[in-house]
């Protein structure tokens, strides 16, 4: 990604490189969950929909 950035004609500013510490993962994901962007809103077909479900009812997913 940073290289196709870099060789195309995009404005500055307009991709930001976030890097987050590993053990943050679980919390943001929690929060994430909290506002309502659950997967079968990201991905809003059967799959997202299953991995919701899972994730809902304790299952691994």
């Amino acid at each position: 990604m940073e290289n196709v950035y870099a060789g195309g004609d995009f404005p500055d500013g307009s991709l930001v490189k976030v890097t987050l510490p590993r053990g943050s993962l679980n919390d943001l994901s929690q929060s994430i969950f909290a506002i309502g962007i659950t997967d079968s809103v990201v991905w809003p077909d059967l799959d997202g929909l299953s991995k919701e479900i899972k994730r809902q009812f304790s299952y691994e997913v």
